[in-house]
């Protein structure tokens, strides 16, 4: 549906040009905003083209071997954090 579709100077390709896009590009950090159900796929096809760091916001923490640098974002934690601070900012007032 919405593959071919560039939104600015990005273009959305099909996660089977991935591979060859990590090796045409030297990629060193991969990052994955993906549904849960196909994150670890996506981790596994970085990890297998070379990448050994990953920045996961996909909403399921990302398994990984030792020699893999992740860091799995829990957005909605982000979220209540803000929403914490602004409201008892506005409380301030």
């Amino acid at each position: 549906k919405l593959m071919g579709l560039k939104i600015r100077d990005l273009e959305i390709r099909d996660i089977d040009d991935l591979p060859e896009y990590l090796k045409e590009e030297h990629v060193d950090i991969g990052v994955i905003c993906t549904p849960k159900e196909v994150s670890q796929n996506v981790a596994n096809i970085l990890i297998s083209n070379g990448i050994q760091a990953i920045w996961n916001f996909a909403p399921t923490d990302i398994r990984v071997s030792e020699n893999v640098a992740i860091e799995n974002v829990h957005m909605n934690e982000s979220l209540y954090t803000l929403a914490y601070y602004y409201k008892h900012k506005k409380e301030k007032k």
